[in-house]
């Protein structure tokens, strides 16, 4: 979902070249994901992943709803921002 929100701000000519970068990211996530699972400290990795996700939903929406409509973007973002810290709060255990 955040590719979709963050590739609105991407100039559609160099969309189609930007695709790998976004490939290896979603890669890198799960790989962090993966080593949180196995038990490997990869906590502050996951966190800066997390706010890059959370900056990149932000941007893109604030660029679909324009800076006129500022209640429904704003519950957007805070629901985005529940749900990455609910997982940042589960990465910890607590």
């Amino acid at each position: 979902m955040q590719f979709a929100l963050f590739g609105r701000l991407i100039p559609p000519g160099i969309a189609l070249l930007l695709t790998p970068i976004g490939a290896v990211m979603l890669w890198s996530i799960l790989w962090l994901e993966l080593r949180l699972a196995r038990g490997l400290d990869a906590g502050w990795m996951l966190d800066l992943a997390l706010v890059a996700i959370l900056f990149a939903g932000g941007a893109g929406i604030a660029e679909l709803f324009g800076t006129d409509t500022w209640p429904p973007s704003l519950a957007l973002v805070l629901l985005l921002t529940a749900v990455l810290a609910m997982r940042s709060a589960e990465a910890r255990g607590w």
